[in-house]
């Protein structure tokens, strides 16, 4: 019995070194990327036979997300290298007109090359798939996750190796009972790998996370934090606005987290004049851009106060071109007043 206990920890901790779901990157864009968009190979699979056995249990091997490679005399139910292609970021429904009404799985694979570091974490980025999506890397599963509005990413290190990779994802966008959208709805429910995809190369510590903002209870202020992707003390940050001649050196605290807060007089941000400033935030071993607009927003009885002045009207421009597009198309007139 405790032979079994022992194995089943050990099978839970290296499921969980593998690879895992990890916090959010911050600002993605601003990471030292490999992009993985482009020509992504498909496979359509309405009965799930890439994924499941014959009493409906997933496979443990031979699935569609091992990419095998199969030669001319060998019998085989898929093959990546011979499949069509689709642009990824996009829909199914729209890029193969075969699709266009189908709700199910597909599965897409694309290759990349990769020079491991062993200073540097791999966390694999996906800025949306709808709606169920499960993420393989080299044949080994690196995670699930489900919403198709809302991006995630794993820490893959452990899974990639250097030279030829490939990740192979099973999208799969049926609707169910208990999901919103439910079976009975008015919704058209694209499927697909909808937004992009990035393999970001980061230090083993980094800066996961950030928040730049005024000070909500002082003016003349700006303030905010850095937080590091784990608990290490002392780590030398910085935030800078070169523009206002700020630099700020801080460290981080026993959680990783480094607060600040530095006296600043930005031009504050507005529809008329919608001012960003370049802001730096960096450690020794990494560096991260962001335009970020200062302004402060507030609710004074029923109204809306931006900078401290009422823009209810200004806040409904789009509102009001809608409502004018729905009179064209012969709706009831309705008007704002403000």
């Amino acid at each position: 019995m405790r032979k079994i206990i022992m194995l089943c920890f050990a099978f839970l901790f290296i499921g969980k070194t593998i690879a895992q779901e990890v916090p959010l990157l911050s600002n993605i864009s601003a990471r030292n990327n490999i992009n993985l968009n482009g020509q992504w190979r498909y496979i359509v699979d309405p009965l799930e036979n890439g994924y499941y056995d014959y009493r409906l249990m997933p496979l443990k091997n031979n699935g569609f997300f091992e990419n095998k490679k199969f030669n001319t005399t060998e019998l085989s139910e898929y093959n990546f290298a011979t499949s069509a292609v689709m642009q990824i970021p996009s829909d199914w429904n729209s890029k193969d007109e075969r699709l266009f009404f189908y709700e199910g799985t597909v599965w897409f694979e694309k290759d990349f090359n990769y020079k491991k570091d062993a200073k540097t974490k791999g966390i694999l980025h996906f800025g949306a798939v709808n709606y169920d999506a499960k993420v393989y890397v080299n044949g080994k599963l690196a995670g699930t996750h489900i919403g198709g509005y809302t991006p995630f990413n794993f820490d893959v290190t452990n899974l990639l190796v250097d030279g030829n990779n490939f990740v192979v994802v099973k999208a799969d966008n049926k609707r169910h009972k208990d999901n919103v959208p439910t079976v009975n709805m008015d919704w058209w429910n694209y499927g697909g790998i909808t937004r992009d995809v990035n393999l970001a190369q980061v230090p083993n510590t980094y800066i996961e996370d950030y928040l730049v903002q005024l000070n909500k209870n002082e003016k003349g202020k700006i303030s905010g934090w850095i937080k590091l992707n784990n608990e290490t003390a002392n780590e030398s940050v910085s935030v800078s606005i070169p523009e206002l001649k700020i630099k700020k050196d801080i460290k981080t605290d026993a959680k990783g987290m480094a607060y600040f807060e530095i006296k600043a007089n930005p031009v504050l941000w507005t529809p008329e004049n919608p001012k960003l400033y370049e802001v730096k935030i960096s450690k020794a071993d990494e560096n991260l851009v962001d335009q970020i607009g200062f302004r402060t927003i507030e609710t004074k009885g029923k109204e809306i106060l931006l900078n401290g002045k009422k823009s209810f009207c200004e806040a409904l421009v789009f509102t009001k071109k809608l409502l004018l597009d729905l009179e064209e198309l012969g709706q009831q007139k309705m008007r704002i007043l403000c």
